[in-house]
């Protein structure tokens, strides 16, 4: 299997970025999130994939410093348009109660319509996931 490209490598990581992808992109030094505004504007104009990854770069405070209830309001965004990542994320981060207060039966509705959207991740989160 080639490796997967990284369009979001540096210039000097290798050959045109040919390597394993992270699981969050990584940015050089002379692109940080600031200035990566068409991510943010893509995210704004209801773009659910720019959404995700911009509440991932929230979450583990990618370029740009770390904001769980950013993150969680990004996912929010997504989810809310169906987009199966989205509404993973989001429930992910309502179960875990990162950016706002934990509520596990809210969180399992949106990971359960992640799994009916055929979310892989979603479907191994569900049956980890322990009702009380």
């Amino acid at each position: 299997m080639p490796p997967k490209r990284n369009l979001f490598a540096p210039p000097s990581s290798g050959l045109f970025g040919l390597e394993t992808t992270p699981a969050v992109p990584q940015f050089g030094p002379r692109r940080t999130m600031p200035e990566s505004t068409w991510l943010r504007k893509k995210a704004s104009d209801g773009g659910a994939v720019a959404s995700v990854a911009l509440g991932k770069y929230y979450r583990v405070g990618s370029g740009i410093k770390e904001n769980k209830y950013a993150s969680r309001s990004w996912y929010q965004r997504a989810a809310k348009n169906k987009d199966p990542n989205g509404q993973h994320a989001y429930g992910m981060s309502i179960i875990k109660g990162e950016g706002g207060m934990r509520d596990i039966a809210v969180g399992a509705t949106y990971l359960a319509d992640a799994c009916a959207n055929g979310n892989p991740l979603a479907t191994e989160a569900w049956s980890k996931l322990e009702f009380e």
